[in-house]
This record gives C-alpha cells, sequence and structure tokens, in this order.
C-alpha cells in the first residue's frame, strides 16, 4: 500500500514537473518571440531610414544636377542663333552643343524646342525615334519652361516609349523675351541603375511624383501605378497631358496602422521622405517576416526549455 502510494505521489510530481516545464518554456518562447518582433521592427525602421535618406539625396542631387544643367545650356549662343535665325548651319552649330552636354553630362537625350513646341535640334536626330521636327508644345515640362518656370518632370516619352526625368529652361534673347526651351532627358532604366544599385531584396524603394503615381522603383513591375486611392479627375489630367500610360488604375498598397502597409501580398514596414521640390516623395519600404518564421525559433526555444528543466 505504501508502495503504491509512493508511486502516486511520484506520477504527481512528474506531472507537475512536466506542467511546470512546458509552462516555463511556453512563457520563454513568448518572451523571445516578443523580444524577435522587436528587433525586427527595429532592424526595419533602421534600413528604411539609411536607404530612403540615401534615396532622397541621390535623386535631389540629379535632379538638381539636371535643372543647373538645363539652365546653363539655354544661355549657350548656339541654341540661342539657332532660334533666332535656323538655318543650316545655325542648327548644326546648336546640334554639337547639344551633343557635347548629352555626352559630358552621361544623359539620354538634350534637345532645342521654338517657341511653338517644335524641336528644331536634338542629339537622337539620327535615330528612328529622333525628336527634330516632332511637336511637342503639348508637354507640361515645355509649357512650363514657356512661361519662364523650371523643374523636373517624369513622363513617359510619346516617341520613344521610354519613361524618363525631363529638365527644362526657358531660352532667352537680349531683350530677355523668351525664344524657345533647352531640354535635357534621362531615361529612368539608365536612372535607376545608379540610384538602386546594391539594395537588399527585402527592401522595395519607390519615387512617387505630386499625384502619387509611382515612376521609379526597384521593383520593374511597380511603375506606372497609383500608390495610394486617387481621384479620378486626376487619372483624366494624366490621360490629358498624355504623361503616362498607367497599367492600372488600382492603389498599390494597403494601409494597415502606423507605418505598416500591405504591398505585394506581404506586410512591410515603410518610411516615407518629402523631396526639396516637384513634390515628389521616397517611400522606403522594409518586408518584415512571416509569422511562421517568427514561431520557429520561439517553439526550439521553448521546447529545449522544457526538455532542461524536465532532466
Amino acid at each position: 500500500m505504501m508502495a503504491k502510494n509512493r508511486t502516486d505521489a511520484n506520477r504527481k510530481r512528474m506531472r507537475n514537473l512536466i506542467a511546470l516545464s512546458i509552462a516555463v518554456g511556453t512563457l520563454m518562447g513568448v518572451i523571445f518571440l516578443v523580444i524577435q518582433i522587436q528587433v525586427t521592427q527595429y532592424d526595419a525602421d533602421r534600413m528604411n531610414s539609411i536607404i530612403g535618406q540615401q534615396t532622397k539625396l541621390f535623386v535631389e542631387f540629379e535632379s538638381d544636377r539636371m535643372r543647373r544643367s538645363a539652365n546653363l545650356m539655354s544661355t549657350s549662343t548656339p541654341l540661342i542663333n539657332a532660334l533666332q535665325t535656323p538655318y543650316p548651319d545655325n542648327i548644326d552649330e546648336a546640334n554639337i552643343v547639344l551633343d557635347r552636354y548629352c555626352s559630358f553630362l552621361n544623359m539620354s537625350v538634350c534637345y532645342l524646342m521654338d517657341n511653338d513646341g517644335i524641336t528644331i535640334a536634338s542629339t537622337n536626330r539620327f535615330d528612328d525615334d529622333s525628336f527634330v521636327g516632332r511637336d511637342l508644345g503639348f508637354r507640361t515640362y515645355f509649357r512650363s519652361a514657356i512661361e519662364g518656370k523650371s523643374g523636373t518632370y517624369p513622363a513617359l516619352g510619346t516617341i520613344s516609349n521610354l519613361l524618363g526625368l525631363y529638365s527644362s529652361y526657358p531660352v532667352y534673347d537680349a531683350d530677355n523675351e523668351t525664344i524657345g526651351v533647352a531640354v535635357i532627358k534621362q531615361n529612368i532604366d539608365q536612372y535607376e541603375e545608379d540610384v538602386f544599385s546594391g539594395y537588399p531584396e527585402l527592401s522595395t524603394i519607390m519615387l512617387v511624383d505630386e499625384n502619387g503615381i509611382i515612376f521609379m522603383s526597384n521593383k520593374n513591375f511597380h511603375k506606372l501605378r497609383p500608390l495610394w486611392r486617387i481621384e479620378e479627375s486626376v487619372f483624366k489630367q494624366i490621360e490629358a497631358e498624355r504623361q503616362y500610360i498607367l497599367t492600372t488604375k488600382e492603389p498599390m498598397i494597403e494601409w494597415l496602422e502606423g507605418e505598416r502597409i500591405i504591398l505585394d501580398g506581404n506586410a512591410y514596414v515603410f518610411k516615407s521622405f518629402e523631396l526639396r521640390s516637384d513634390g515628389w516623395q521616397v517611400i522606403s519600404s522594409y518586408r518584415l517576416p512571416g509569422i511562421t518564421t517568427l514561431l520557429a525559433p520561439a517553439l526550439l526555444i521553448a521546447s529545449i526549455v522544457s526538455f532542461i528543466m524536465m532532466y
């Protein structure tokens, strides 16, 4: 009888030990999971800050460089002469200047437009998609420059069908009257090679224009889509200006809470960085690991702790 009581007591102690081991192991697993989530969040925030700020500085520098270069190019005497007296010799001289700027700046195209929006000289004059003789007066960058404004403008090329950044500046005569527009274009794909080189796979970087349209990204299929939901009037404006041909009107992201979004079916932490001008934003996002990825090491910790306590 006493032996039976001792056996029952031992079994009870073993059950209590097992229950305690499981409880402590589970608690340690939960603590590890919480710490892991916090560390992951911290790492994501840190990566977003580093990559987002780096992208912002690079894009601002390049945008300013294009704008200043278009300004300087517009003061060239051969360009002014070609606009005032568009004789073949003057056009040839203007083309030489455009070629030099394009080569030195490593841009895609440099060209010169008269007050009617007709391209009279261009570095791509020998190409099948030459701008020479084309009426591009409907372009926002031309209309802004004619009004005396400068800026950098993202758009899909209506002739080349290549997405690019355009910087324009008015050309003035001796009386300070606008006689044409000097334009520099950089194709986006060439630009992206410099901007996004070496970024980690879990990072998604997007440049968004003032209307919320993605025009640059390290994930090619994100481009020419609205980042968030925008008004139908904005789509009509984009269509009227022939700025883009959008792949869809559906927003790219779904908001969760705070700085968390759903992008491509995955949870991301993001940060936005406003550029100094043009109304653009850099959206830097970092993909969070799925809950199963985080649970696996937490369960392992729980199992190890339970095992150690039992033996």
